[in-house]
């Protein structure tokens, strides 16, 4: 009874090693045929290693990019609607005409960037980290930017009416001719920013800093101008 009893929970240990073998390795096939899968809508390319990969133009609608590093990469004119990019690196990558509509990019890194002429509307940028991005002409309407980090961008003639900048650091940044129309500016950090031509109707400024702030020719009727320091 005894002999067979540990002959029993041999076999099961042996068998329970096996199973537990073949899942890690099926699960680690898994992750390495999906970062090996081809560029194609809704493809899973959760926290793979893509730098300086050229990816121009692909169709990547509704792609799961998260944690995906993706620096110094091309991705110019390339369509990501939709798609997951939350935490994921673009630092120094080439983004110009990229359409990132409803994209969740929460915490994504874009630090010297080239995002010019894109499209970004409703696009989840919170907590994004975008210094030295360069974002001119580019449409960010209606987009949350919420303590986004964009010190020293280039948002010159952007579209960012009806956008969520609250408690955002555009110090020192470029927003020449821009489109604030309604925007939710609330706390944010303007110092030393460049709002020259600006539209700025309807929005709402309380509590931010636009100390050393170049309003030159800016239109603010209407706004809501609160506590602004």
């Amino acid at each position: 009874m005894h002999r067979s009893s540990l002959r029993s929970n041999s076999t099961l240990s042996i068998s329970t090693q096996l199973l537990t073998g073949a899942l890690l390795l099926t699960f680690s096939s898994i992750g390495q045929t999906a970062c090996s899968d081809p560029a194609a809508p809704n493809v899973d390319w959760f926290e793979c290693d893509f730098s300086g990969r050229n990816l121009q133009g692909k169709d990547l609608r509704g792609a799961n990019l998260a944690m995906t590093n993706l620096e110094d990469s091309n991705l110019s004119h390339a369509n990501l609607s939709g798609a997951t990019l939350t935490g994921s690196r673009l630092n120094r990558s080439k983004l110009l005409g990229i359409t990132l509509d409803n994209a969740d990019l929460r915490w994504a890194e874009f630090e010297r960037a080239d995002i010019s002429s894109a499209s970004l509307q409703q696009a989840n940028l919170s907590e994004a980290k975008l210094q030295r991005t360069q974002l001119a002409g580019s449409d960010l309407s209606g987009s949350n930017l919420v303590q986004a980090d964009l010190r020293s961008a280039n948002l010159k003639s952007t579209r960012l009416e009806n956008a969520n900048l609250s408690a955002a650091d555009l110090s020192d940044a470029n927003l020449f001719g821009a489109n604030l129309n309604r925007t939710n500016l609330g706390n944010s950090n303007l110092q030393r920013a460049n709002l020259a031509q600006t539209r700025i109707q309807q929005s709402n400024l309380a509590w931010a800093n636009l100390s050393g702030a170049n309003l030159a020719s800016s239109n603010i009727s209407d706004s809501n101008l609160a506590h602004v320091t």
